[in-house]
């Protein structure tokens, strides 16, 4: 685990390209040694081939650590799009723990590891030993993302000129090879979304919001400091059956919810309730990932495929609801302004199976008692 030590500590790293990148460890320490890696000129963030070569350049330098980039565009970017910036860590995410669902092949690319990641977010891998092969067919699948239109999927490149179409690229080294994660982003707006069509819709924002950012992406949920009381108090309300018409103003907002989870849970009382809580924001998270993911688990979404795009022919996945994919575990820490929910994948083939041990609600009451700074 990262020392306090290291928090603020700061070193000088230089790419292939001789450009130099100043490495800090967060204070934030959202997961075990949580780093940013940000350019030394102040330059804004930019998807493209040579993002893939500098995420490959850090992971030649530190191949126990993976790094990752947020989108470049508003709503799906997640970050400060204003300065080029990339987080990284040594920790092991949900989404890189998913199986490939089915695997692909690219043409002239025979060498190349390719599938489609069984995720609710739309995730292309690829794997090779050769990291220039990855630079170059990556660069080729954002190139065709970026001017990918499929009107029957709500897939549109730009509209007035505006471009919707980027990537969250991730890589990492695993078993001597390199591999890159890319998961396929839209910012698209609509009347009914106004704050982005594969963004968290409106019945799920009083748990989620906020932009799904590279950290959501890969499966570990930063979420809104207030969370911390409302749970709390909302597990008092549970446990003495109060109506929900007589739930106080701030928790109206979960009263639905609220509803939804005493039906799910006769058995609820005062020593399940925060595991319950725990497990169903746990789902809250996982049909966030789902929103956020531009080909959904329809008959449409199916039909048009995660790389139609990259492929020219339709593709059909037999993809499995989020939340059965998904079990939350409330994570350990409130890091200043936001809670921290770690969502662990558990795949029904017994191979892939992540347990994840269960609190006490002694414990669970202990670890979000925390000041916010």
């Amino acid at each position: 685990e990262m020392t306090s030590s290291l928090v603020g500590s700061e070193m000088c790293i230089r790419d292939s390209n001789n450009s130099d990148w100043f490495f800090q460890y967060s204070p934030y320490v959202y997961y075990n040694e949580h780093c940013i890696v940000f350019n030394s000129s102040h330059v804004p963030m930019k998807i493209e081939r040579n993002t893939f070569i500098k995420l490959f350049d850090f992971v030649k330098l530190f191949p126990h650590y993976f790094l990752g980039s947020n989108a470049d565009l508003p709503i799906v970017g997640g970050s400060i799009l204003s300065h080029d910036h990339f987080q990284g860590g040594c920790y092991t995410f949900a989404m890189e723990k998913a199986p490939i669902e089915r695997p692909i092949a690219f043409r002239g690319f025979e060498d190349v590891e390719a599938g489609i990641v069984k995720w609710p977010m739309s995730v292309i891998r690829l794997r090779c030993g050769d990291d220039q092969r990855l630079v170059e067919l990556a660069d080729r699948i954002l190139t065709a993302w970026r001017s990918y239109t499929d009107e029957a999927a709500f897939v549109f490149a730009e509209t007035d000129g505006e471009p919707h179409n980027t990537i969250t690229p991730i890589a990492r080294m695993r078993d001597g090879k390199f591999q890159l994660d890319l998961v396929l982003r839209n910012n698209i707006t609509t009347p009914e979304h106004p704050l982005g069509v594969y963004h968290p819709h409106a019945k799920l924002h009083h748990i989620k919001k906020e932009n799904i950012g590279l950290i959501e992406v890969m499966g570990l949920a930063v979420l809104p400091s207030r969370l911390k009381q409302e749970l709390f108090d909302l597990a008092d309300l549970l446990t003495a059956h109060v109506p929900t018409a007589d739930y106080p103003e701030a928790l109206q907002k979960h009263a639905a919810w609220a509803e939804e989870i005493l039906a799910r849970h006769p058995e609820l009382n005062a020593d399940t309730v925060h595991l319950i809580l725990q497990d169903e924001v746990g789902h809250v998270f996982a049909e966030v990932l789902a929103d956020a993911g531009v080909y959904k688990l329809d008959e449409a979404g199916r039909k048009a495929g995660i790389v139609r795009c990259c492929l020219k022919k339709p593709w059909n996945p037999q993809r499995i609801p989020a939340a059965l994919c998904l079990k939350s575990c409330l994570c350990l820490r409130n890091i200043r302004h936001f809670l921290c929910f770690q969502i662990h994948l558990r795949i029904v083939y017994p191979e892939y199976r992540y347990s994840v041990s269960s609190p006490s609600r002694t414990v669970a009451r202990a670890s979000v008692r925390c000041t916010i700074a």
